[in-house]
């Protein structure tokens, strides 16, 4: 941060991270305080030094209390405080908020894997704090992913009311789906529902004051997942694994197309 700063080029520079806001499941104050202990994980820790100077307290006397706090040095967290008011933004990768209720299974011998990494809903946290819940009233992809455009608008009010009026950028925004082919067209209308809700709530948040400055799908091209390998696909543009990676535009490549020229008046 110091050094990009100091050459005086003319950009910007913040840090991007997975933004997985946290729900409970219903007003016990168990499940709230879960919530609670959901987003000091997996928010606030990683946004809170870089914005706030320092890391979240509620976490660090947890770790220090498991002896599990980091080994960092004075010269370390100064280096936090002095460059605090120095980032131009954040980036946050959004695709799905959890639903958290108080975990009360033992789960000393659990095993961790890329599946339970994800929080997808029935899994404990990794310290066994919490648990995520599948619930009825929601509507999830065949991965387990909440679709939740809604999730979306409160968790940038969450990061707002803590952080202030800071600029943020979505760095990505998608969805991993198997998609239908029919007479040759892929046609990818779910990610089309998908993308148009965020991007409407994108809007909303921005005249209610959020300082959002740029949207970012994910993807341009189907890809590689760290997860699902190409079981599924986020790309505007087919990739044919059984034909030499020939490639095609899929429908919604024609749709965000036409987004992008008409600048979402439509939306």
């Amino acid at each position: 941060m110091e050094v990009y700063k100091a050459l005086n080029h003319y950009g910007e520079i913040g840090i991007t991270h997975v933004f997985l806001p946290a729900y409970s499941i219903d007003d016990k104050h168990e499940n709230v305080l879960a919530a609670r202990h959901a987003n000091e994980y997996e928010t606030f820790w990683y946004y809170d030094p870089i914005l706030k100077g320092e890391y979240p307290s509620y976490v660090v006397e947890q770790l220090n209390e498991r002896g599990w706090k980091p080994s960092w040095t004075e010269e370390e967290l100064d280096t936090l405080k002095r460059n605090a008011d120095k980032n131009d933004f954040i980036g946050l990768n959004y695709y799905q908020p959890i639903r958290v209720e108080k975990n009360l299974e033992a789960v000393s011998n659990m095993e961790h894997s890329r599946e339970t990494s994800t929080l997808a809903p029935g899994n404990p946290s990794f310290d066994g704090y919490y648990r995520t819940v599948k619930m009825e009233d929601k509507t999830y992809t065949k991965w387990g992913w909440e679709i939740s455009p809604q999730g979306f608008l409160d968790g940038l009010h969450m990061l707002k009311e803590r952080y202030g009026d800071i600029k943020m950028y979505v760095t990505e925004n998608g969805l991993g789906d198997e998609d239908p082919i029919i007479d040759g067209e892929i046609v990818d209308v779910p990610r089309i529902k998908y993308i148009e809700e965020h991007l409407k709530v994108i809007k909303r948040a921005i005249k209610e004051g959020i300082h959002l400055k740029g949207y970012y799908a994910w993807s341009v091209i189907d890809l590689l997942s760290w997860l699902n390998g190409y079981k599924k696909q986020y790309g505007f543009i087919y990739v044919d694994h059984h034909d030499q990676l020939n490639r095609k535009k899929k429908l919604s490549f024609h749709w965000y197309k036409h987004i992008i020229e008409t600048r979402g008046v439509e939306l």
